[in-house]
């Protein structure tokens, strides 16, 4: 109901949805939104798509990070500005940025850091997608006769 509030005649909002526990459900239910919204399906335990990261969850810190360095904004909360401060960062065996588990935010915190993972969620733009050129694509990109 927010997504359908919030958006512009004529949009498609894009959410995504981090699968693992609950959102699994809620994804399920977007997903059937297909009139409406865009569901993105995002397992931040995957590997990461840079090597720089240990996985998915680190790099969509990271971004997050980013975002907010290149001027980006966050709207005004104390929750979220406490969440995303809370995680501890080192390197792993291969030199990879990692994060400590959110189990250990969530032991310091006294709750989930969910705000924080919301906002890396909706400031990354997704995996890149690699498109194959066929041979047939490329005579008719540059005319050449099939």
């Amino acid at each position: 109901e927010v997504v359908k509030a919030l958006a512009r005649p004529g949009e498609k909002p894009r959410v995504k949805t981090d699968v693992i526990g609950n959102g699994a459900s809620c994804h399920d239910y977007l997903a059937r939104q297909k009139q409406v919204l865009e569901a993105v399906a995002v397992d931040v335990s995957e590997a990461a798509t840079s090597e720089d990261y240990s996985n998915l969850r680190v790099q969509l810190l990271y971004g997050l990070r980013d975002f907010l360095k290149e001027g980006g904004m966050t709207p005004p909360d104390t929750r979220l500005d406490g969440e995303m401060v809370a995680t501890k960062y080192s390197f792993d065996a291969r030199g990879r940025y990692k994060a400590e588990s959110k189990d250990e935010v969530k032991k310091r915190l006294g709750r989930s850091p969910d705000r924080c993972d919301a906002a890396a969620l909706a400031v990354w733009l997704g995996k890149p997608t690699k498109q194959i050129v066929t041979q047939g694509m490329l005579r008719g990109m540059y005319g050449l006769p099939g």
